[in-house]
This record gives structure tokens, C-alpha cells and sequence, in this order.
């Protein structure tokens, strides 16, 4: 389990080692000394919780290795890990990493849409100019291709 914050000496646990919420009536209080390590997640705007990386707690600073994802903690340090420079570095890296794909995918989205629309208001426009009378030399001129390529393009 990992811990939500104090109260006192103790940690006030609430989530699952999965990092999963419990139940205000299932959160219990442990020593900062049972503290076996901790989850970096995020709580996606679809109402998933995506695990990012677990961490474990080591023993003594000697046996830290954040590239292994073994963090030390004193046990007055277990709830402020995420304070030190480098851990709140990395757990920034790992957030980046699992959001910028879909900020990229939505960004995507309204050039797209501008696309389609464009797309549209071309066929609709080129309709108008074939009734009007314009020839496909005059249509590929307009939209700055040749003859052919309008005629294969929009031609019946």
C-alpha cells in the first residue's frame, strides 16, 4: 500500500499497491517504517489509473539506484519523497512520456477537422465553377494544377 499523507507519527494509507483509491472505511494508519515503496501514476482524464513506475524503498542510501527505481527514504522522508529535485524530476520525465502522445493525437484533431472542412469547401466551390462553365484547364489553373490532374481528380 502506498501512502495519501500523515496523521501524527503514522502514515494514513488509502490507496492499493496499484495505486488504486480504497475506501475512505478500508484506509488504515502504518508506521513510516512499513513503507515498502511507492507508485507513480496518473489518473487519466478517461477515469483509468495508468501505473507509470513503481519504486521501492531500499535500506540506506548506499543501495539507491533511481535508474533501478530504488529510492531511500528516512522514515520522517516517506511521505515527501517527492520533494527531492531528482525524484520529482524523473516522476515529471515519466508523466511527460505518457501524456505527450495523446496531447500530440489531439493536436491533431483541429487541423484535421480544418482540413476536412477545406476539402469541402473546395468540392462545393469547384461544383459551382464546372455549372458555371469553366473548363478543367481553367479549374487546374485556379487551383494550381494542370488540366489533368483536375480532370482525374474531380472529373466524372
Amino acid at each position: 500500500m502506498i501512502s495519501v499523507g500523515r496523521q501524527g507519527k503514522d502514515i494514513l494509507v488509502g490507496h492499493t499497491a496499484d495505486g488504486l483509491m480504497l475506501p475512505s472505511e478500508q484506509w488504515v494508519l502504518r508506521s513510516p517504517g512499513g513503507a515498502v515503496g511507492w507508485v507513480v501514476k496518473c489518473d487519466c482524464p478517461d477515469r483509468t489509473t495508468r501505473i507509470l513506475a513503481r519504486w521501492t524503498r531500499v535500506a540506506s542510501p548506499e543501495e539507491e539506484d533511481l535508474t533501478r527505481g530504488a529510492r531511500y527514504a528516512a522514515d520522517e522522508d516517506v511521505t515527501d519523497l517527492d520533494v527531492r529535485d531528482d525524484v520529482e524530476r524523473q516522476a515529471l520525465a515519466l508523466w511527460d512520456a505518457h501524456r505527450l502522445p495523446g496531447l500530440a493525437a489531439k493536436e491533431l484533431q483541429r487541423p484535421a477537422e480544418a482540413a476536412r472542412r477545406a476539402r469541402a469547401a473546395l468540392d462545393e466551390a469547384l461544383a459551382t465553377a464546372r455549372t458555371a462553365g469553366l473548363s478543367w484547364a481553367d479549374v487546374g489553373r485556379a487551383v494550381g494544377a494542370t488540366r489533368q490532374s483536375a480532370r482525374e481528380r474531380w472529373g466524372s
